[in-house]
């Protein structure tokens, strides 16, 4: 669950809401569904919409009271800034865990994961 809320912190702000207001699950589904095409419409009234087939009535209800009427551009792709801010953070794993508000075990695991090893080059260095 404590992994849930850094993926939804990940998320560009609409996407957030969608995974708040619903689940990541949902939000992944837009993503997958309507990323980098035509903007998405949320209708007022979900019942027997393309959306309410897609997510579920449920989900699509609860986007409705939230969104309904409004159209969003949902990105094609889902990037992680955060981790990349935490990948290029200075500082101990300590420090950027406070600063970002984050466990140390996961600034550990995502700049394990992520970060290069500043002695290895390549061959476009100088």
């Amino acid at each position: 669950m404590d992994d849930d809320h850094h993926v939804i912190d990940d998320l560009p702000d609409f996407l957030q809401e969608v995974a708040r207001t619903t689940s990541i699950r949902v939000a992944l589904i837009l993503v997958q569904e309507y990323g980098g095409l035509h903007p998405l419409y949320i209708p007022k009234n979900p019942r027997a919409s393309v959306l309410a087939r897609k997510i579920g009535l449920e989900a699509a209800a609860a986007l409705a009271k939230r969104f309904g009427g409004q159209r969003y551009e949902i990105p094609r792709h889902v990037g992680q800034p955060k981790k990349r801010r935490i990948i290029e953070a200075d500082g101990t794993h300590a420090e950027v865990a406070k600063r970002f508000q984050v466990s140390v075990r996961y600034v550990r695991r995502v700049r394990r994961r992520r970060r290069p090893d500043p002695r290895q080059t390549t061959f476009l260095d100088d």
